[in-house]
């Protein structure tokens, strides 16, 4: 027969635990609302280039960010139900290892190409060269800060595993705010692309807070290390940029073909990615 527990301990722990980290997990998409709740205040279209730059930078996000992090949690829980903070450090800095040595090119290839990855997705019908100029604009600015958001769903799961929802709600709801007031900051002056940028800044500044009371909490976690290995990928995307541009713009003499031309200075980048 039914036995809803609610008398048990867990039960009654798990969910007072939900709520919170349902909100965490929410956050994104709740200031992408309030950026087209937002951008409805300014001209027309606005709202529409910013729900079709979301689509191309939130499509890296759901590759590699949500797949890295769910395969992560388990581990992590483990580790710390048998409270190996060493090695609950370690994985943690070898996932954000992982998950830069792929979201760094890939946004610097999404700055590199912003405009040309969304004519080829969307230039077509009512889609003008107006409307790709304006989405291309806002694809870069998201792009910088997808290695913040990415950062920053790694560490929230560390936090998860420790059982503590506080923190990462109260970073939750200080992002909130913070992406309003930058939004407001900027929306008069850069329209599109301040939204663009408000969510990044705000990813960033939410993400280091994050980090700073996580090493607090635990202890050293190592950040001098992944901060120098971050370097070093961001040189290797500096090579590549520079390699990737002049080969793209000489190919595409080549060719009247947008896509032949994206496919091979992607395999460009790759290939100086890697060597790099």
């Amino acid at each position: 027969h039914p036995d809803i527990a609610f008398r048990n301990h867990n039960i009654r722990k798990f969910l007072v635990m939900v709520l919170p980290i349902f909100l965490g997990k929410t956050i994104n998409s709740i200031n992408i609302i309030i950026d087209k709740s937002i951008a409805s205040l300014l001209s027309e279209g606005v709202v529409s280039v910013l729900n079709y730059g979301n689509r191309i930078t939130g499509f890296v996000t759901s590759v590699f960010v949500v797949s890295i992090t769910t395969a992560l949690f388990p581990q992590l829980s483990r580790l710390s139900a048998a409270s190996d903070t060493r090695q609950l450090q370690h994985t943690y800095r070898s996932s954000c290892g992982i998950i830069g040595l792929f979201v760094i090119p890939i946004s610097a290839g999404m700055m590199m190409f912003s405009k040309e990855f969304v004519q080829l997705l969307f230039f077509r019908g009512e889609f003008t060269e107006f409307d790709v100029q304006r989405t291309g604009e806002v694809v870069f600015f998201y792009s910088l800060g997808l290695l913040f958001y990415s950062i920053k769903e790694v560490t929230i799961n560390v936090y998860y595993a420790l059982q503590d929802t506080k923190t990462p709600t109260i970073n939750s709801l200080l992002a909130i705010v913070l992406n309003i007031v930058i939004n407001l900051l900027l929306m008069r002056t850069m329209e599109h692309k301040g939204l663009a940028l408000a969510t990044a800044l705000s990813s960033f500044i939410t993400t280091v807070l994050l980090i700073i009371q996580l090493q607090r909490k635990m202890g050293h976690m190592g950040y001098r290390y992944l901060a120098g290995t971050y370097l070093k990928m961001i040189i290797a995307a500096g090579a590549m940029t520079a390699a990737t541009l002049p080969f793209y713009h000489w190919f595409s003499t080549k060719t009247t073909s947008l896509l032949v031309s994206l496919l091979a200075a992607i395999v460009v980048a790759m290939i100086v990615y890697f060597i790099a």
